[in-house]
Order: structure tokens, then C-alpha cells, then sequence
């Protein structure tokens, strides 16, 4: 029996490893500049990911559409052009196989902007794009998502008489004809910046209103109606800023962006509110352990309900921020990730991969004439450009929590076909020159051995820490098995028993950094 068992746990074990290939691609173009602002993984395990690519030259702007494989490598990459500056700004797998991307256009002759949306296939064709404009005045799409039937939700910005600009939420078919669109808003100044449409069918717009200190965070409930259920207003004696959200398991809504707290460099800040009412269940603010400025521009929430973040570390280069929480925002690992001859690189855009890693899309500038990054992480932060530890410093947050008077309108889009100017890009290439894969491990707070093991995990600390180490021990089904402190003082290694074989997962925690590694019991 005792055979058996030990069978099926090996293919148990087997069939939870997960392979992870990682990758850093760079698209290099000589006197351009660029960004991919969002990325997907696709159903195929593909990637797909949108932004925008501008000639230092001309100063046109175009759209950019990559398709990338498992591996990283470019399957196509295009440019779309008009006849002014135009950028993409997100994207969804509408139907499997078939991509919308949506982003606007801006004139230099009129000053004013309008919406575009473009479905393309999984080879690259065109199946359909259209602009949405309100004569005499600007539109313009930051967000997407989708429906299980296909059919397509836009968040932008519309000018509106009496104020200076709404959030507008568009809903389209899957041919792009406008089914539905609503502007809401304060009478002040509202800015779009995230949105979600959750399991339920409600939306959730994060933005900001221009209420006093000019960035303060604002988060909308709308139903499936695009009925107002709630909205929270974030203020007091700081500046809050929200970049991306996303849902958590438990249907509460996580959101990302900078902290400023008006006397120090900017922070990094995460948040989870409740679904029913938009009051905070925690906020904190991530501070660079070196007084080093970073801020949150996308957000992802993997495999149980890990909370993985990309950003920007400012300095001479700036690097791509790329950290993980735990789902109570306590962080798992971070890090800043740079790359070769002096290059600049930031972070705008993640997805959850399904073998636990993360994808990152973003910019790169510098001697190498880097105009755009794509890079694949593992699931405890390694790459293949050379990468630091990040460490930072954690605080609680209370800001106050206020309500603003909001107004619904019907919008007045209409919708026209156009073709863009198509151009094929091929120049991809690696990031790094050389191989700098760091294990984590080598760094974490402790290693445990023998492992597999028997009866018992073995525990023993590998550098000083500041004060006790608290260990929590979970089975494979996320049940907590026991929990205690390891104590600094203690000479050699920790033994926790263990009764039962099985899979197990040990969290080592000290401060605000913790490690988590699989243990197999026999």
C-alpha cells in the first residue's frame, strides 16, 4: 500500500512541476521610441501585445501589434499607421484566435482625438477597424474587455458640456457596431485609467477626479445596467494614483498605482476594496528600502491570488519593476530588472502566465536603440537579464474614504470603417547578450533539507535576519497546518513535524519579506 502510495504522489509531484521558459525580447529601431502599454497570454499559450512605436525623426506616432510565441519569439509584428500620432493602449482575445485591440488617434490639425478599435486574426489579417468620434470635439479609449459572448467594453474619456471631460463606456458587437455607450461623471475633471468587467458582468473605472490635490484615486461601481451602485473617493493629506485593477477569487477588487505622501519620492501602491461597498479592506504603500523612487503601472493576479506587479525604479538607467504579494499584499519577492549598455527599462503592462511566471511588456531606451521590451519571468522572479533584489519598506494606509456627486449621459459616438497603412517589423532580438539567471534561492532566508523528507521539515536560516522568523506549514490544499517563530538565537536547524506524507508548503516570513517553498513529506 505503502508503494502505491508513494506512486501516486511522485506523479502527483510530477504532474505540479511546471516547466517555465523564460525570455527578454527586445524590437530595436534605429532614432525611434515606444512602449507596449499591455499584454495577454493567448488561449493558444502565445502572447499578444499592443502599443506604440514613434520616429524621433518625423515625430509620427504608429500603433504596434506583436504576436508572440510560447517562446517569446516574434510570430508577426506590425505597425498601423494613419495620418497622425496614434498609439494602442490595451487589448483582449475576444474569441479564441481573434484579437481587439483598442487605443486613439490624435490630429496636430484639429487638436482633437478619436477612438480606434481593430480586430485582427491570429495570422496577423485585418478583420475589421473602426474610428468613433463626436464631431467638434475629442474621444478617447485608455481600457477593454470582453463578454463570454464576444462582445466588447470600452472605457475612454469623452469631452462633455459644464465639465472638462467623463469617463465614456462604449459596448460594441463582436463587428464592432456600437450596442450601447454612457458617459458618467463629476462635474469636475474625470480621468479613466483602469477598468474591469468581473465575473458578474458589473464594471469597476478607476481613475482620477481632479478634486484639490490633482491625483487622488476614484474608483465606480457600475451594474451590468452600467447602473451606479457605489464609487469611493480616496483623500486626506496624500496624493493616491491607480494605474490597473484587477479581481481577486473572492471577487473583491485589488488596484495598483504611486503613492505621495508630499514630502518623499514617489511609492508604489497597492489596495484591495470591497466588491459591495468600495471601502478598503488594506492599502499599503511599498517604499524603496534606498529612498529610491518606483510606482506600480500594471497588476496581475495569479494562482492563489498572488499579487504580481510591474513598474518603473527611476534612476540613471531606470529599471522595470517586477514584484509579487501574497493576496494580503505582503510581499514575496522583488526585484529590479535592467539590461545591457546603459539601457533605460520600465514596465507598463502584465499577465499571469499559466505555468505560475509572469509576462512584462514595456519600454526600453538607450545605446542599444531598444525601442520596446517583452519579458517572461518564473514564479519566484527570475529572468535571463541580470536582476537585484528590491527591497521595501511596507505602511499601512488610512486615507479617507469620501463619495462624489456623479451624473449619467448617453453618449454620441459614431462609428466609420478605416484602413490603416500596414508595415511588417522583423528586428527582434534578445535583451541581454549574456545568460544572468539568478536563482532566488541563493538569496532566500533559509533553506530546507533533506527534501523530500520524512516526518519532519528541517529548517535552517542562511543569514542573519532582524528578529524572530515566523513559519507557516500548509498542505496542498491551502489548509493551514501549524505555525510558529523560529528564533534567531536558535543554533542549528528548526525541525517541524510532520505527520502525515503529502505535499506541503512552508512561508518563512521576517518583516514585510517572505519565501515560500514546496516541501514533499513521505
Amino acid at each position: 500500500m505503502k508503494k502505491i502510495y508513494l506512486m501516486l504522489l511522485i506523479f502527483h509531484v510530477t504532474f505540479l512541476v511546471k516547466s517555465q521558459t523564460l525570455f527578454h525580447k527586445v524590437y530595436q529601431q534605429d532614432n525611434a521610441l515606444g512602449l507596449l502599454y499591455r499584454c495577454l497570454q493567448t488561449e493558444d499559450g502565445g502572447y499578444f501585445s499592443v502599443g506604440n512605436v514613434t520616429d524621433e525623426v518625423t515625430f509620427s506616432g504608429d500603433f504596434l501589434m506583436i504576436r508572440a510565441n510560447p517562446d517569446g519569439s516574434a510570430s508577426w509584428c506590425k505597425s498601423l499607421s494613419l495620418t497622425d500620432n496614434e498609439q494602442f493602449t490595451d487589448v483582449v482575445e475576444s474569441v479564441p484566435g481573434e484579437f481587439v485591440a483598442v487605443g486613439s488617434v490624435f490630429s496636430t490639425t484639429t487638436f482633437t482625438s478619436q477612438i480606434i478599435v481593430a480586430k485582427y486574426n491570429n495570422s496577423g489579417s485585418k478583420v475589421w477597424c473602426k474610428m468613433y468620434s463626436v464631431n467638434g470635439s475629442s474621444v478617447s479609449a485608455n481600457r477593454i474587455q470582453k463578454d463570454e459572448t464576444g462582445n466588447i467594453y470600452i472605457l475612454g474619456m469623452a469631452e462633455v458640456s459644464g465639465a472638462s471631460s467623463d469617463y465614456l463606456i462604449m459596448k460594441l458587437d463582436g463587428n464592432g457596431n456600437i450596442i450601447h455607450q454612457t458617459t458618467i461623471g463629476t462635474p469636475i475633471s474625470d480621468y479613466p485609467l483602469s477598468f474591469l468587467r468581473n465575473a458578474q458582468g458589473d464594471f469597476f473605472i478607476g481613475g482620477w477626479a481632479n478634486s484639490g490635490t490633482g491625483e487622488t484615486v476614484h474608483l465606480i461601481h457600475l451594474n451590468s445596467s452600467m447602473e451606479l451602485q457605489w464609487d469611493s473617493f480616496l483623500s486626506g493629506n496624500a496624493r493616491y494614483f491607480n494605474y490597473d485593477l484587477k479581481e481577486k477569487s473572492s471577487g473583491n477588487i485589488v488596484i495598483a498605482g504611486r503613492y505621495d505622501n508630499m514630502n518623499d519620492s514617489y511609492d508604489v501602491l497597492l489596495a484591495e476594496l470591497d466588491v459591495q461597498t468600495g471601502t478598503p479592506v488594506w492599502i499599503k504603500s511599498y517604499s524603496a528600502a534606498d529612498g529610491t523612487a518606483s510606482y506600480a503601472y500594471g497588476l496581475a493576479v495569479g494562482e492563489n491570488d498572488h499579487i504580481g506587479v510591474t513598474g518603473i525604479i527611476e534612476g540613471t538607467p531606470a529599471g522595470t519593476l517586477l514584484f509579487e504579494t501574497d493576496q494580503n499584499g505582503i510581499v514575496n519577492w522583488s526585484e529590479r530588472i535592467t539590461g545591457s549598455n546603459n539601457t533605460d527599462a520600465h514596465g507598463y503592462g502584465i499577465c499571469p502566465d499559466a505555468d505560475g511566471g509572469y509576462v512584462v511588456c514595456g519600454k526600453r531606451s538607450g545605446d542599444d536603440n531598444s525601442v520596446v521590451q517583452l519579458l517572461k519571468s518564473s514564479n519566484t522572479g527570475e529572468v535571463t537579464c541580470s536582476n537585484t533584489d528590491f527591497p521595501f519598506d511596507v505602511t499601512d494606509l488610512t486615507p479617507e474614504v469620501q463619495h462624489l456627486s456623479l451624473a449619467s449621459n448617453t453618449g454620441s459616438l459614431i462609428a466609420q470603417d478605416f484602413t490603416p497603412g500596414e508595415a511588417l517589423i522583423t528586428n527582434f532580438s534578445d535583451a541581454c547578450t549574456e545568460t544572468s539567471i539568478r536563482s532566488l534561492i541563493e538569496n532566500q532566508l533559509f533553506e530546507i533539507y533533506p527534501n523530500p523528507s520524512v516526518g519532519y521539515i528541517q529548517v535552517s536560516l542562511k543569514h542573519a535576519t532582524a528578529g524572530n522568523c515566523k513559519y507557516d506549514l500548509y498542505d496542498a490544499l491551502g489548509i493551514l497546518v501549524s505555525s510558529g517563530e523560529i528564533a534567531q538565537t536558535i543554533a542549528g536547524p528548526y525541525q517541524i513535524p510532520v505527520e502525515i506524507p503529502g505535499i506541503y508548503f512552508i512561508r518563512i516570513t521576517n518583516g514585510n519579506r517572505s519565501f515560500t517553498e514546496k516541501v514533499i513529506n513521505f
